[in-house]
């Protein structure tokens, strides 16, 4: 099936792709945050690497995790809420938080709660973490407005707030993200070239509701109106799931049928299906 052309803009601002190994996805991705790439690399070496990753493994195949960071760091406590344990960027997003808490040399230790869950798991899991007594909490929120009550609970207290990855409503709360709309957008572009402009498109989208999968979606459907002879003749959402991504894929990419390919982070299981 080469007549496919799949694009995949899992880093917007590096463009990196099919990335070989769990530690280069890691480095790959601190690199593009300025403060965590300088710190955080500092501990990715032959030492750690190991224990990094099996630490994600135990954290998202138990759904809760303690991380204990050095004798010498001071007394904060932070929480991490993560409402999908479902791939490897969730799993990066965790081996970074727990990595630059370390360097810091600040943190007691980072209590994660990572798993599958609805707006009211996750929202169960922010008052879990406030009840904890956290100085502050790390959200990656599956909805943009669904956790508001429980995270101002959370920030009445005095606890600070930040979400990362997908944006929230909740006001008095700090975000630390991509531009998601120009995610979809460059991709869309990127793949309409890659198309010569014409033929027909299998959309993969993430998780249904999730405020990245919905920004990315904006960008990515306003760039492709510029382009009359390419249509969007099916769309699917994968959860950001690998298996659920492999799955459809298979199914649905038919020889003839389209010529190109979108998916949102998801990227090998989609490649596979084409070979």
């Amino acid at each position: 099936m080469s007549r496919f052309v799949s694009i995949w803009y899992q880093l917007a601002r590096k463009g990196q792709m099919r990335l070989k190994s769990f530690t280069e996805r890691l480095r790959i991705l601190l690199k593009s945050h300025s403060t965590i790439g300088r710190n955080a690399m500092k501990l990715i070496s032959k030492r750690i690497k190991t224990a990094m990753a099996v630490s994600a493994t135990v954290t998202l195949a138990l759904g809760v995790s303690v991380f204990a960071v050095p004798a010498q760091a001071d007394n904060y406590k932070i929480g991490v809420s993560n409402s999908w344990a479902g791939n490897s960027w969730r799993e990066t997003m965790v081996c970074a938080i727990k990595a630059e808490a370390t360097l810091s040399g600040k943190v007691a230790n980072v209590t994660v709660l990572s798993r599958n869950t609805d707006a009211a798991g996750q929202s169960a899991d922010i008052r879990t973490l406030k009840t904890q007594g956290m100085d502050a909490i790390i959200v990656n929120s599956g909805d943009p407005a669904a956790n508001n009550a429980a995270i101002k609970e959370a920030t009445d207290a005095g606890i600070k707030v930040i979400a990362v990855d997908n944006a929230i409503t909740a006001p008095d709360t700090t975000l630390v993200a991509n531009d998601q709309v120009a995610y979809g957008r460059v991709g869309a572009a990127a793949l309409a070239k890659a198309m010569n402009f014409k033929g027909n498109v299998l959309y993969m989208r993430g998780a249904s509701g999730a405020g990245a999968d919905t920004d990315r979606d904006t960008g990515f459907k306003a760039e492709m109106k510029k382009y009359k002879d390419i249509k969007i003749t099916k769309e699917v959402f994968t959860n950001w799931d690998w298996a659920t991504g492999g799955t459809l894929a298979n199914q649905l990419l038919v020889p003839g049928k389209f010529q190109g390919v979108w998916t949102s982070g998801i990227d090998y299981n989609i490649v596979t299906a084409m070979t």
